[in-house]
């Protein structure tokens, strides 16, 4: 696209946007003191962006992202003898 007011040309994405994001939370020990008396994992950030449109470019602007995960500590129990790998 080319900016007339600046005399530029600029890269452009016409469509949608899917971001993804490996996330690690850490050891068990590290988790359970951040998880929620209702069992959740809060996790949040935000994403920075600035629309353009064939006249001129917005202000950027800052979106706060909250993703909630429900926690479930390991299963520390031994595997049942007739479901352990025999040698």
């Amino acid at each position: 696209m080319h900016l007339k007011a600046i005399g530029e040309t600029a890269s452009v994405y016409r469509g949608r946007v899917r971001i993804a994001r490996e996330i690690t939370f850490g050891p068990e020990n590290a988790v359970r003191p951040l998880v929620t008396p209702a069992g959740e994992l809060i996790l949040k950030g935000s994403l920075r962006y600035q629309a353009c449109d064939d006249r001129k470019c917005y202000v950027p602007e800052t979106v706060p992202l909250e993703w909630r995960f429900h926690f479930e500590g390991l299963d520390r129990e031994r595997v049942p003898t007739s479901l352990q790998r025999k040698p």
